[in-house]
């Protein structure tokens, strides 16, 4: 059986449908799945979130900057969710591990807590200045109950348990997220992410006929899509081989086919260039068996 799992979900390629780790918290509970969709710049579904929710509402669940296609919420389309959500009780989870990489300025996309009392944000340092070592995260919210609960279920999981996180990650973790260090990493990382977009641009421009791609709003994902007679999930296996070992993710991983995740995350410029030189390599040699 093979299972991608990003963000809150697991998609079965054999079954073709999504299985959410979040309906794991209650045997019934009903999971709703809104797509972005291409042709529509990835905007997020406000006109379908309208007709999902209802009283028994308990969570709407949001990405922006999104992962994969990079795309990030609007303060109109932001404040909109909040104010459905308020509408009907439920809570807002804004997943905003990307946030500070929005290409046009830094933290320029709108947060659900500035909107509603009862959004909460989740974040790490993971993402934003690449840090995955370290598994430091944590979360804000305005509503006081919410937290002191979720503060009582972190120190009831972690009760007894030890070496989790060391003291030396820790210290290191915090001294990060100083506000001029923090800076600091981060706008290391982005002058690496745009220089790595231009190369993405500039290749892409040579192959509009192969992909069509959206540079990201934000984060260091996209999502192209394209109309060759090869699954995403082959085109990706073949493509990671020893003679190109280029790793790119499947769309079908995010239930998308003819799609694939196209990252730039703690890569060079030259990488980035060798890479894509690669990717020539194998679409002439796809080119020619498809002949």
């Amino acid at each position: 059986m093979r299972l991608c799992w990003y963000q809150f979900a697991a998609y079965n390629m054999e079954e073709k449908q999504y299985h959410f780790c979040c309906g794991g918290l209650h045997p019934h509970a009903k999971i709703h799945l809104l797509t972005r969709k291409e042709d529509e710049n990835w905007r997020y579904d406000i006109e379908g979130l309208t007709e999902v929710v209802t009283s028994k509402t308990a969570l709407i669940v949001i990405n922006s900057p999104d992962n994969p296609t990079g795309n990030i919420c609007t303060a109109d389309e932001m404040r909109t969710i909040c104010e459905i959500a308020e509408d009907y009780g439920a809570y807002v989870l804004h997943d905003e591990i990307y946030r500070g990489t929005e290409w046009d300025k830094p933290f320029s996309s709108p947060q659900a807590v500035d909107y509603y009392e009862k959004a909460v944000a989740t974040n790490s340092i993971s993402k934003s200045i690449g840090w995955d070592g370290i598994r430091i995260g944590w979360l804000a919210t305005k509503d006081k109950k919410l937290m002191e609960r979720c503060r009582a279920v972190n120190e009831w999981l972690h009760m007894g348990q030890t070496g989790a996180i060391s003291n030396v990650q820790l210290e290191i973790g915090v001294s990060a997220l100083e506000r001029g260090k923090f800076l600091e990493l981060l706008e290391h990382g982005r002058k690496l992410g745009k220089a790595c977009w231009d190369e993405v641009e500039k290749w892409m421009s040579r192959h509009r006929d192969t992909f069509n791609w959206m540079r990201p709003m934000g984060a260091f994902l996209s999502f192209p899509s394209y109309p060759l007679e090869i699954d995403s999930w082959k085109f990706c296996e073949r493509l990671a081989a020893e003679s190109y070992s280029v790793g790119i993710i499947p769309g079908v991983a995010y239930g998308m086919e003819k799609h694939l995740r196209l990252g730039v995350g703690r890569a060079s410029p030259e990488n980035v260039r060798a890479d894509l030189e690669q990717v020539d390599k194998f679409l002439t040699t796809l080119g020619k068996s498809q002949a």
